[in-house]
C-alpha cells in the first residue's frame, strides 16, 4: 500500500478532468513516444537483441520503484549504472545498430530509386553451369549477390574486377591455383565487382560446426543484410543458398534456377523494405507501442496529479462607449478565481496574463448587475476555472461630465 499511496492513486479521480482537457500537443506527444517505442521493438525483432529490451525495462522499472519508494541508495546507484549500461549496449551492439540503419536505408532506396542489382536472365545459365560444374568437381566456391543494401563496410580484402559474368570467369577465379580462390566473389549490377573478398563470419555458429568457413561466411554476410549467397561445398559437393542467415540445400537444377530467378526481380518473393514493414505489418507491435505510451502518460499524470490555485485578477470592462464611465458600488476592482489543472501546467502558468473581462458594449446609464462566469476569464485551454469570488458584480454607468473651463481675464494694454 505504501507504493500505491506514493503513486497518488487517489489522483485517478481527476482522470475525467485530464481526459476532457487533453490537448492536441499532448496527443502529438503520445504519438511521438509511441513511434519511438515501436522503432525500438522493430530493432529488437530485427537484430534479435532481446536482452537489450529486458535490461532496459529492468532498469526503468527499478528506477521507477526507487523513485517512488524513496530508496535513496538504490536511486543513487541506478542512475549512473543506467547511463553506463546504455553506453555499453551501444558499443556491444554497434554491428546490429549498423545493420538496422542499413535496413532503414533499404526503405529509402525503394522509395527514391529504381530497383537495382538485378541479374539478367541471360547470365542464369552461366552462373548455374558454373555452380553445377564446381559441385561435380568438388571445387569450393562462395558467390555473393548484392541486393538493395550496401555491404561495402562489411567486406575486407579482395580485388576489384567489374567483369562480365561468365562460366569461364567464375571457374578461373575459383580454380585452386588462383590466388583468390579462397575468398568470395561479389556480384553487383550484373557484373563480377570483386573477387578474393573476405566476409564476416556468423556470430552464432552452432548450425555450422560441421560446415566449413565458407558456410559461416555466407551466413555472416546474409544474417544482417539482404544479400544472397551461394556456396559450393568442397567436401560434399552440395550447393546451398543463404538468406537472412539461414540456408537451404539445392538438390536439383530446377531448385537452383528458381533461386536465380529471385535475383532477376521477377520472383514475387522479394525483400520487404523497412518502410513497408514499418507501416503495413506488425499490428501487435503497434498496439503495444501505443498502449505503453498511453500507460507512461497516465503514470506521469498520476505522479504529477491535478492541483488547484487561487489567483487575483483585475476586473476590466471592454468596449464601453466613450461618453460613459463606470463606478463600482461594491468597490470590487479585482476578482479571485480558483484554477484547476495538471501540476506541471500550473507550475508554468503565467498568472499576470490572466484577466477578468466584462463586455460593456451594450451598457447604458444606470445600475447593472453581472454574474461572472468562466467565459469571462481569459485562461489557457488546458486550465479550468472552478470558482469565482465575488460571483456577482454591481456597477453604475454614468455619463461623463464635461470638463469645466476657467475664464481668462484679458489685461488691457497701454
Amino acid at each position: 500500500m505504501d507504493l500505491i499511496a506514493s503513486l497518488n492513486i487517489a489522483g485517478l479521480s481527476n482522470l475525467p478532468f485530464v481526459l476532457s482537457n487533453i490537448t492536441l500537443w499532448e496527443i502529438f506527444d503520445i504519438i511521438i513516444v509511441a513511434i519511438g517505442i515501436y522503432i525500438i521493438i522493430l530493432f529488437v525483432k530485427q537484430t534479435k537483441s532481446y536482452f537489450v529490451l529486458v535490461v532496459s525495462l529492468g532498469l526503468i522499472i527499478l528506477a521507477f520503484i526507487a523513485q517512488n519508494l524513496s530508496l535513496s541508495l538504490t536511486r543513487a546507484l541506478v542512475q549512473p549504472i543506467s547511463t553506463l549500461t546504455f553506453i555499453i549496449i551501444a558499443i556491444v551492439l554497434q554491428r546490429e545498430i549498423r545493420q538496422f540503419f542499413r535496413w532503414v536505408m533499404v526503405g529509402k532506396n525503394y522509395l527514391f530509386s529504381s530497383v537495382r542489382n538485378q541479374v539478367h536472365k541471360t547470365t542464369f545459365t552461366e552462373i548455374a553451369d558454373a555452380l553445377k560444374f564446381m559441385s561435380e568437381k568438388r571445387i569450393g566456391a562462395l558467390i555473393v549477390f548484392i541486393q538493395q543494401q550496401d555491404i561495402d563496410d562489411l567486406l575486407s580484402g579482395g580485388q576489384a574486377l567489374d567483369g562480365r559474368i561468365s562460366k569461364e570467369l567464375i571457374l578461373s577465379i575459383f580454380d585452386t591455383s588462383s590466388a583468390g580462390h579462397d575468398g568470395a566473389i561479389i556480384i553487383e549490377n550484373n557484373l563480377v565487382k570483386q573477387f578474393g573478398v573476405h566476409l564476416p563470419l556468423a556470430q552464432s555458429y552452432t548450425h555450422y560446426r560441421k560446415a566449413g568457413t565458407r558456410h559461416r561466411a555466407a551466413a555472416g554476410i546474409t544474417e544482417g543484410t539482404d544479400a544472397i549467397a551461394f556456396v559450393v561445398s568442397e567436401e560434399r559437393g552440395t550447393i546451398s543458398v543463404f538468406k537472412n542467415g539461414n540456408y537451404a540445400t539445392l538438390d536439383t537444377t530446377d531448385m537452383l534456377l528458381k533461386e536465380l530467378v529471385t535475383l532477376s526481380g521477377e520472383s514475387s518473393q522479394g525483400t520487404v523494405s523497412f518502410w513497408e514493414y514499418f507501416t503495413k505489418e506488425n499490428g501487435a507491435a503497434k498496439l503495444a507501442s501505443i498502449s505503453l505510451a498511453c500507460i507512461m502518460w497516465l503514470i506521469l499524470f498520476v505522479q504529477t496529479g491535478v492541483v488547484k490555485k487561487d489567483v487575483e485578477t483585475p476586473l476590466s470592462f471592454q468596449l464601453l462607449a466613450p461618453q460613459y464611465e463606470i463606478s463600482t458600488e461594491t468597490g470590487a476592482t479585482q476578482v479571485t478565481i480558483t484554477l484547476q489543472g495538471k501540476s506541471n501546467d500550473m507550475a508554468t502558468l503565467d498568472t499576470t496574463k490572466i484577466q477578468s473581462k466584462i463586455d460593456a458594449k451594450q451598457l447604458t446609464p444606470g445600475t447593472h448587475t453581472f454574474t461572472l462566469k468562466p467565459s469571462n476569464i481569459s485562461v489557457p485551454s488546458f486550465i479550468t476555472v472552478t470558482d469565482i469570488e465575488p460571483e456577482t458584480i454591481t456597477v453604475t454607468v454614468t455619463e461623463k461630465q464635461a470638463p469645466q473651463t476657467e475664464e481668462i481675464q484679458e489685461i488691457p494694454t497701454e
